[in-house]
């Protein structure tokens, strides 16, 4: 059996279609547990609605709100019955046949905790459509080739090759993976609110193989409201990725030059968004990353005092033109 959990949070106007792109999978033996965190919109009418017309649907409603994506995503585990597991995000949808894609991958090697596919992304309300491999193209080259073609690998190779660098498994949404190897991984991490699926699909790489579809199953809704705008420009979020890294190279091993090219590429990222009315959070974030980047705080110091002097420097005066155009 595969146990899909939809973890929902005011998602009301996208629920039918994510569910009706479940319930119309080319495989049959499925269970959906619907999952509602305090909505304050009109979601838990939708999700009842659903339950009572399909035996294979149940809810769970919260009755408070869990203040994260991640502990759902335990709540959903714990409540599950199948071998394997889909998290089904609520404002996403998938092509029918990412289920049976994606487990026949997964039944095919009993060593592999997780398969996952490629992405269609689409940004905002008007579903402006780009794949995934084409997003990260410009930025990563290497791993947007790695998933042109279908593979299967260990997952120890895919975090040195690409997943040290930037979450290459596109979103949660994309993925399917075993139960037994989730909780034995230790399930997702509680105390990250942003990149608690990269932590996630990191550790189930150890000691297990993984595997791969080009395919763009997935359909990956990107909009003003998901946790990855709201939380992804913020410093809390950056002082994640500085802990994952450490992890990461603790874990796996990976030469230090490696993880220093992954900050070189990060830090001309965030580093854009350091000016000097936030300077003291940015240097905060700067000294919690030092365990990875020792010279991360210099770094933030350095680009701070670039912009002071960008501030002050005087600007070149433009000739004025008079009527006559000299």
């Amino acid at each position: 059996m595969i146990s899909v959990i939809v973890p929902n949070y005011n998602h009301a106007r996208f629920l039918p279609r994510r569910i009706e792109s479940i319930l119309n999978q080319t495989v049959s033996d499925i269970e959906v547990i619907l999952l509602d965190d305090c909505s304050s919109d009109e979601s838990r009418d939708v999700l009842n609605a659903y339950a009572a017309k399909d035996d294979r649907v149940r809810t769970h409603f919260n009755e408070t709100n869990s203040g994260s994506t991640f502990r759902q995503w335990d709540l959903g585990v714990s409540l599950a019955r199948g071998e394997y597991v889909w998290i089904a995000e609520s404002d996403d949808w998938a092509d029918t046949d990412l289920l049976r894609v994606l487990v026949s991958v997964l039944d095919a090697h009993s060593d592999m905790s997780l398969a996952f596919c490629n992405s269609v992304m689409h940004f905002g309300d008007d579903e402006d459509p780009v794949a995934y491999t084409d997003f990260i193209a410009s930025r990563y080259p290497e791993i947007s080739r790695m998933l042109t073609e279908d593979f299967v690998m260990q997952g120890e190779r895919f975090v040195a090759e690409a997943l040290h660098r930037v979450n290459a498994i596109p979103n949660a949404s994309a993925v399917v993976f075993r139960k037994c190897d989730y909780l034995a991984a230790g399930g997702a991490p509680q105390d990250m609110r942003l990149i608690g699926d990269w932590a996630t699909y990191a550790r189930l790489c150890e000691g297990h193989a993984i595997g791969y579809s080009a395919r763009p199953l997935n359909h990956n809704r990107i909009h003003g409201r998901t946790v990855r705008m709201t939380v992804g420009l913020t410093f809390p979020s950056v002082a994640e990725v500085y802990r994952l890294w450490k992890e990461l190279r603790w874990r796996f091993d990976i030469p230090r030059e490696q993880i220093a090219l992954a900050n070189r590429e990060y830090f001309a990222d965030w580093s854009e968004r350091v000016w000097l009315r936030n300077a003291l959070p940015a240097l905060v974030t700067a000294c919690r990353g030092a365990g990875t980047d020792p010279l991360l705080p210099w770094r933030v110091v350095r680009h701070l005092l670039k912009r002071a002097v960008d501030r002050i420097r005087p600007r070149p005066e433009v000739p004025r033109r008079n009527g006559d155009g000299v």
